[in-house]
């Protein structure tokens, strides 16, 4: 991939998460994407690994680090 492709998905990312309505929240791990509603999300701040989700997707992610991969 080259710079000016590396830039052009950074972009689609970024307008695609831009897209999220504000009354939610979207978790994104390595290998899921919850969705959660925000003032549930908000209820289970301490532990929002334990919030009901709204909708998920597992699998299929390989190139995706998530966040608690990346540090």
């Amino acid at each position: 991939m080259t710079e000016k492709e590396a830039t052009k998905l950074a972009k689609k990312i970024k307008r695609c998460l831009s897209s999220i309505p504000d009354d939610v929240k979207v978790i994104i791990g390595t290998n899921e994407i919850l969705v959660l509603d925000k003032d549930i999300y908000n209820e289970f701040e301490v532990n929002p690994e334990d919030a009901p989700t709204l909708a998920y997707e597992y699998g299929g992610m390989k190139n995706v680090l998530g966040y608690e991969e990346w540090i």
